[in-house]
């Protein structure tokens, strides 16, 4: 079991432990033994903008894939609000987008400046 699925638990009872002494409930500390469970380091890195660049700039790879990758890269966007954009929620020229987040809600986010920097929009 992982450090991060048990500390909630253990959160939970120190603290009804600590609320039952100041009552008076408990004469002393039943959860002094009860130790905090580390959570390892996270290990994993971003992977470097150099190696993302000659990604992007593969031939082989569709325009419409690498707009997708240096959105969810460049904006940290759920997958699921990039993709559920429409044309109409972009604005250029002013590098922004509406986005629709996880809970329905819609706001602004910024565009990365590289975004449609060589290809232009196409003509409506």
């Amino acid at each position: 079991m992982r450090a991060g699925d048990v500390e909630p638990h253990v959160a939970t009872a120190r603290s009804f432990v600590a609320f039952c002494q100041r009552h008076g409930w408990l004469p002393a500390d039943v959860a002094v033994r009860v130790d905090r469970r580390r959570e390892p380091a996270d290990r994993n890195r971003a992977i470097p903008y150099e190696q993302l660049e000659r990604l992007w700039r593969r031939d082989y790879i569709a325009l419409r894939e690498k707009t997708l990758w240096r959105l969810l890269y460049e904006t940290a966007a759920r997958a699921s609000e990039i993709l559920s954009l429409n044309a109409e929620d972009i604005d250029r020229d002013n590098r922004r987008a509406v986005v629709r987040s996880k809970g329905g809600d819609s706001g602004p986010a910024a565009l990365p400046d590289r975004i449609g920097a060589t290809h232009p929009a196409p003509d409506r």
